[in-house]
């Protein structure tokens, strides 16, 4: 997916978290990771 996407574009990895985010403070560190991408790129 990453390779196909349109510019601007960031892999993040969000160590030891699975697919859905359900660990605690995984959701916190995805959506933190998605506000500072749209700090950067808007």
């Amino acid at each position: 997916m990453h390779t196909v996407a349109n510019k601007p574009k960031e892999l993040v990895v969000i160590k030891n978290a699975h697919h859905n985010f359900t660990e605690d403070g995984k959701q916190e560190e995805l959506y933190a990771a998605t506000v500072r991408w749209f700090k950067k790129f808007s």
